[in-house]
């Protein structure tokens, strides 16, 4: 047999993309078919319960008086012949404080109109009483089955079949989508499908995406990456000639219109006596960050390594190293991931610092100022510090001729505005410059890089009135980062001297906060 092309990847024909959508399709209908198992304990237990329930809430709207309500409740019971609780709520979810009344009954009828009795009769005891008026949250004919051992046991093993039924359609649909050579990017958007539709079926959609699938996409892709470079450290190394290597600008319309300067490189190398063309820098997902950097590193002609995956060769790269390390890759994966798992358990408990911090330090008069103010103080101080034992100076930046090549008004939506403005329509003047550093052209928008850029809603006239004062072609002085020369103004940036003694101020006064706070 002739040995496979490794440039050679097997492509899906017809027929395998026709069995790939029949597989879906039996996926899907197991699926639906697991829902349906799911909720069959619903009416099992209606057709097997021995008992029903009828529940309802009680309050008061003129103001609780829990004695009243737990008085008038026996004097219902020694009227009424029925099974009825009431479970006190004294911290109840809703304003008014609530109790909770619950009736047995052999049948659906004998429930609600045990429920309905006990209530009139209570409020006839608060009738007598002048007590005022006592509320019931449900007045119709509702009730509700009691589960039962055997009711409990049949929705375990439905519970179990439908979690049967779901794991053996993945299982199957993995094993399929290995042998239809299809890429991976098929299998995770039907996994991706599965699981919106059971965050939908089971109305956990929000709980779902924020509780597991931020935290799981971004473990994904930690998990992915980890693979990745394992992966890239057994590729085959080789020498590659750099054929291009330019500033590539790309333009943000997250909010506003701005200039991205990339950088842009193309290579190419010899594998099997065939050419391989690679345009990628590392195996990193983000664009590289020092352009000028990476631009000097591979000029034009050079020779540089080159690592390719031996099998797929067009999968190469001309940096395989990680940033870090795995050690601070997985250590702060797992410190992101239990400061979120903290957050959300906070958020979902209702947990306040407030009372945690009365109850640890209960001599202090105003613990949230004083931990937090102090804590802030502490780490300004120990900064400021540092600072001190290690001034450095921000070079000033360097001016250099450019010239204007966009200028115009552009028009967005105000999404962060008030809800009575939210999506009020919102002007801009676009200004983009063009420079040149170490014979490479960049590209920069005003007001991109400056540290406090303030737009005033609907200044039409005042958008249209700056663009017109910067036309297209114009010469203008446009002052760059030495150190990072995509970072760019038309204003000039002076030297800044980093001694610390600012941040020790701010560190000093938040501390004599702290002390103030906590005597008085």
């Amino acid at each position: 047999m002739a040995p496979t092309d490794p440039m050679t990847q097997p492509v899906p024909g017809p027929r395998t993309l026709e069995r790939f959508e029949m597989l879906k399709l039996r996926f899907l209908g197991l699926f639906v078919l697991a829902v349906i198992v799911w909720y069959l304990p619903g009416p099992i237990l209606y057709f097997g319960a021995r008992q029903q329930m009828s529940q309802t809430d009680l309050w008061m709207p003129d103001g609780w008086n829990e004695a009243r309500v737990v008085r008038a409740f026996e004097e219902a019971q020694r009227v009424v012949q029925a099974d009825a609780t009431l479970a006190t709520n004294a911290n109840g979810f809703h304003p008014e404080r609530r109790d909770h009344l619950t009736v047995l009954a052999p049948t659906k009828r004998e429930a609600i109109a045990g429920r309905d009795a006990i209530v009139t009769a209570m409020r006839a005891v608060f009738e007598k009483e002048h007590a005022g008026l006592l509320n019931s949250s449900r007045e119709g004919p509702y009730a509700d089955p009691v589960p039962n051992a055997t009711t409990d046991a049949l929705t375990k093993a439905c519970r179990w079949l439908a979690l049967a039924l779901v794991l053996g359609g993945a299982a199957g649909l993995i094993v399929q989508w290995r042998r239809s050579h299809l890429p991976v990017l098929a299998l995770v958007g039907i996994l991706a499908t599965l699981l919106t539709g059971i965050a939908v079926v089971f109305n956990v959609l929000w709980v779902f995406l924020f509780a597991v699938g931020l935290p799981a996409g971004f473990l994904a892709l930690i998990i992915y990456l980890t693979l990745r470079v394992r992966k890239a450290a057994r590729w085959t190394e080789g020498r590659a000639r750099i054929t291009q290597a330019k500033v590539q600008v790309d333009h943000s319309h997250f909010d506003k219109t701005r200039a991205i300067n990339q950088a842009a490189l193309a290579y190419e190398f010899t594998v099997g006596g065939k050419t391989i063309h690679g345009k990628r820098i590392s195996l990193g997902l983000a664009p590289a960050e020092r352009v000028d950097q990476t631009l000097k590193r591979y000029r034009p002609g050079a020779e540089v390594p080159v690592y390719y995956d031996p099998e797929n060769p067009r999968d190469c790269v001309l940096e395989r190293d990680p940033p870090v390390s795995f050690g601070c890759l997985w250590g702060g994966t797992i410190t992101v991931l239990l400061l979120y798992a903290s957050a959300w358990i906070w958020m979902t408990n209702g947990w306040s610092p407030g009372p945690f911090l009365a109850q640890s330090f209960p001599t202090l008069h105003h613990p949230v100022v004083v931990v937090g103010a102090g804590a802030f103080g502490l780490f300004c101080v120990a900064a400021g510090i540092w600072n001190r034992l290690h001034p450095r100076t921000i070079a000033a930046w360097v001016r250099t001729p450019g010239s204007i090549v966009i200028s115009k008004t552009e028009t967005y939506s105000d999404t962060s505005a008030s809800t009575t403005h939210s999506g009020r329509k919102m002007y801009n003047a676009v200004i983009e410059f063009s420079y040149r550093v170490d014979d490479q052209e960049y590209r920069g928008t005003k007001g991109a890089t400056d540290l406090v850029n303030v737009t005033v809603g609907n200044a039409q006239a005042e958008s249209e009135e700056e663009a017109a004062r910067y036309p297209v072609g114009m010469a203008v002085d446009v002052y760059y980062d030495p150190e990072n020369p995509t970072q760019a103004s038309l204003e000039p940036r002076e030297a800044i001297a980093l001694t610390g003694n600012r941040t020790l101020i701010v560190g000093s006064i938040l501390i004599l906060v702290a002390l103030y706070a906590a005597t008085h």
